[in-house]
């Protein structure tokens, strides 16, 4: 067995807020990413000689998708089909009740999974009998308990996975909240999550993670994009194998301290790419030269950097991270009050790596790792102002 595990493709996703200086070519490329990326996808499916392929949610970008979208999607599906390839999609917070709107119809070797979980299974060409279990959101929120009304493993079949488009949390909270027991508690041999646009690993085996985006959408979605190609290994667990798709690559490029602005070229030109697209964010800790601080704030490093780099790389932004807030002049109360509303929608698991322990994950989801980190930023303001 065989199968492709990529969530969030986000076909259709408009790339808001491009430069008006952008080139027309560089331009055109990144509203086509999303689309060139997923078609990455399919040829590689195909290569791979796969049996199935897991999309769980945000397959498109928005509930109602162009015309001209859903064609590629339906041919690219139908592609699949000839090659005796399955689909099993989803829908999330981004492209909830797509499923109730007007699209060309879906080929018969997609199956989609209602509101409601359901399990569908299939059977492949090497006889080995599959369990599928997932569900969509028919809303951009689902704060009702989802995991809940996942069943136990079932005991006919040779693997059940899950799919699942939610984070870790606690029942209640916006996105499908879960928690990794919960998962381990249904015995499934492979969780497929769709969600969070970084890869992360929340558990190894059996595996429990996303895949992260096809493509990165923003300036803060950096480094390589993909999906996960996944096989039993020796011990007949399932194993995801990062691919890349990557399309345009978004990269942060830190400067400690800027005297000049030859110091960014060279730094630029000394960096090795992959002959892709570089959409590149300069983030700076502090700038000496007062006229070079003027020039940033102006605008004018950005333009004379875009002048200079070479054609695939496009600066995207020049950030000086010493430019604080002045804290002093807030009223307590607005800060208090400010606090309460970043906490109130906060999801620390939506920051962390996947590097981060579960143990450390689930702690900042108790109510006393909520008040440690209040007590964390309410310290660090303290700290801003002493400065």
């Amino acid at each position: 067995m065989k199968f492709i595990h990529a969530a969030d493709v986000h076909l259709g996703n408009t790339f808001k807020g491009l430069s008006k200086q952008m080139p027309a070519n560089l331009k055109k490329l990144v509203e086509e990413s999303t689309i060139m990326a997923f078609q990455n996808m399919i040829r590689n499916a195909i290569e791979e000689q796969i049996d199935f392929i897991l999309l769980p949610g945000d397959f498109y970008n928005v509930t109602k998708s162009g015309p001209a979208i859903q064609n590629i999607v339906t041919e690219s599906f139908s592609l699949l089909k000839k090659n005796q390839i399955g689909v099993f999609l989803s829908f999330g917070n981004h492209d909830f009740e797509v499923d109730k709107q007007k699209h060309l119809p879906w080929p018969d070797n997609v199956q989609i999974f209602e509101q409601n979980v359901e399990t569908k299974e299939i059977i492949l060409n090497s006889g080995e009998k599959i369990a599928i279990t997932g569900f969509s959101y028919q809303t951009p929120r689902q704060n009702n308990s989802v995991i809940d009304k996942f069943p136990k493993k079932r005991l006919n079949v040779d693997y059940h996975i899950g799919m699942y488009h939610g984070s870790i949390g606690n029942s209640g909270e916006p996105y499908a909240a879960f928690k990794i027991r919960d998962m381990l508690d249904k015995n499934y041999d492979y969780w497929a999550l769709g969600h969070i646009h970084a890869r992360q690993t929340l558990n190894e085996v059996p595996f429990i993670g996303y895949s992260g985006d096809l493509q990165g959408l923003n300036r803060k979605e950096v480094g390589e994009k993909g999906y996960y190609l996944v096989s039993p290994d020796k011990s007949q667990n399932l194993v995801p194998h990062f691919c890349k798709t990557t399309i345009i690559l978004w990269q942060t490029l830190s400067i400690n301290s800027l005297n000049d602005e030859s110091d960014i070229t060279e730094k630029i030109k000394s960096i090795k790419y992959d002959n892709k697209p570089v959409f590149m964010t300069i983030l700076v800790d502090e700038v000496h030269n007062s006229v070079i601080k003027e020039r940033i704030e102006n605008g004018i490093t950005l333009e004379t950097l875009r002048k200079c780099t070479p054609e695939y790389i496009w600066i995207v932004k020049i950030i000086v991270k010493n430019t604080l807030l002045l804290v002093n002049h807030i009223d307590e109360k607005y800060w208090n009050q400010a606090l309460e509303n970043v906490m109130s929608e906060f999801n620390i698991n939506d920051y962390l790596s996947e590097q981060v322990p579960i143990t450390i994950r689930e702690f900042f989801m108790t109510e006393s790792g909520q008040q440690n980190l209040r007590e964390s930023m309410q310290q660090l303001l303290s700290h801003h102002k002493e400065e």
